[in-house]
């Protein structure tokens, strides 16, 4: 209810439909981590996405529907998580997400067959050259339907 301005008067809609949460639920109890709520706790009115209807913008009665979820292995990785509320041009707003990875904790999440560069020898941060897979969620069944319904009319 913390990423919803307005919980009660949208149960009935889609975002915020009992399988919807149930799903977020799932996800994060497989281990996921939302990293805005585990750099910023349960701050509340930070919101990714306002209707464009009654000015809801300007009046901070949003969804935080924008999400960087990542595994508990990335956790001590999260540096910083945030909302651009203020950049303008979609009913959305960007968020960011600042990942830090040390020595160890690169070993310890990609093991041996991470590839390294511009690694200093006195410098104990360094940058991990491999891309991590992409996480997408059209192959997600409870969500997937929705997506493509959705592309029919972007």
């Amino acid at each position: 209810p913390i990423d919803l301005a307005r919980p009660k008067q949208n149960e009935k809609y889609t975002g915020y439909l009992p399988e919807e949460r149930a799903f977020l639920d799932r996800f994060t109890a497989m281990g996921y981590v939302d990293t805005f709520r585990h750099v910023h706790g349960e701050a509340e009115g930070n919101y990714s996405w306002w209707s464009y209807k009654s000015r809801a913008r300007e009046k901070n009665v949003g969804w935080r529907i924008d999400y960087f979820f990542v595994s508990q292995e990335l956790v001590p990785a999260v540096r910083d998580a945030w909302i651009e509320k203020d950049v303008f041009g979609s009913a959305h707003c960007p968020v960011g997400l600042c990942l830090e990875f040390s020595y160890s904790l690169v070993a310890s999440a990609v093991g041996q067959k991470a590839f390294y560069s511009d690694l200093a020898a006195d410098a104990p941060f360094l940058r991990v050259t491999r891309h991590l897979p992409y996480f997408v969620s059209e192959y997600l069944t409870e969500i997937s339907s929705f997506q493509k319904i959705s592309k029919l009319f972007i």
